[in-house]
């Protein structure tokens, strides 16, 4: 499947961007996407062309959507109000993150192992997890695996969850995991405010959690998680407080712009 002329869209720049932990780097500007039971690898010229190896079908049930490829993210560049110079310069440099629909028990469980801990971490101990409880995939003559769901999770053994990396947190993940399976009203939730309350209602979830599973699992782009990093542009920007009102609805996207552009400016992508 070839799609052209696709605008804001840098697989590079979401890969990079904290949202998603089990993208993988096969290639140059190439990526191995496995999203619930399905898995495609996608990449992208320097002129834009973004190749998937699957089908028009696949396709449109399932990729358009995870990359949000129908959501016009020019239109939401051009409201950065033009007198932010620090925003108007972060989304100049980040124009290609999109958000992605992933899957929200695996946003959440994934953002409860990233607590305290650093990218590398976080994906080697998910993919651990994954290998370990998930289902086996066939791919291209090997096996991927998916992400385990809640009940498999909720009857795992601690210690084997603190092996595999996930130490103190795994309490957290077992209680999220048995709530999960009979408490699901975080993800038919009627907006961000409601979804935000269930979700600190769970041990082990806090605010910036909340606000990263509000914004990558349930696709809410006015959220708003603040890490240090976002926690440091707002007292050296914004007199310690960026104005996400005035973006109801597309403040987590500015969020994504700031977090990749000042991690760019501090050398670290």
């Amino acid at each position: 499947m070839l799609l052209t002329n696709i605008e804001n869209f840098n697989l590079n720049q979401i890969a990079d961007s904290g949202q998603c932990f089990r993208w993988k780097k096969t290639a140059k500007d190439t990526y191995q996407v496995i999203h619930r039971n399905q898995v495609v690898t996608i990449s992208q010229t320097a002129g834009g062309t973004i190749r998937l190896d699957c089908g028009e079908d696949e396709y449109l049930e399932t990729w358009e959507r995870y990359f949000d490829l129908a959501e016009d993210y020019g239109k939401i560049l051009k409201s950065i109000n033009p007198r932010d110079e620090y925003l108007v310069a972060a989304g100049n440099a980040a124009q290609g993150i999109r958000i992605l629909w992933q899957d929200p028990w695996e946003t959440m469980a994934s953002f409860i192992i990233s607590q305290r801990n650093n990218i590398p971490r976080i994906k080697a101990t998910i993919e651990r997890i994954c290998e370990k409880w998930g289902n086996p995939i066939p791919y291209k003559g090997g096996v991927v695996y998916t992400f385990p769901r809640p009940e498999v999770i909720a009857y795992a053994d601690p210690a084997e969850l603190e092996a595999a990396g996930a130490y103190y947190r795994a309490e957290y993940l077992i209680e999220a995991a048995k709530n999960h399976q009979g408490r699901v009203d975080a993800w038919a939730a009627k907006d961000q405010q409601e979804a935000f309350k269930i979700l600190t209602g769970f041990h082990g979830i806090g605010p910036k959690v909340a606000n990263c599973i509000c914004l990558f699992g349930l696709h809410f782009t006015g959220a708003f998680p603040k890490d240090t990093w976002i926690s440091r542009i707002e007292e050296e920007h914004y007199n310690g407080a960026f104005p996400y009102w005035k973006y109801p609805g597309t403040a987590g996207i500015m969020q994504q712009y700031m977090f990749y552009y000042e991690r760019m400016q501090q050398g670290k992508i």
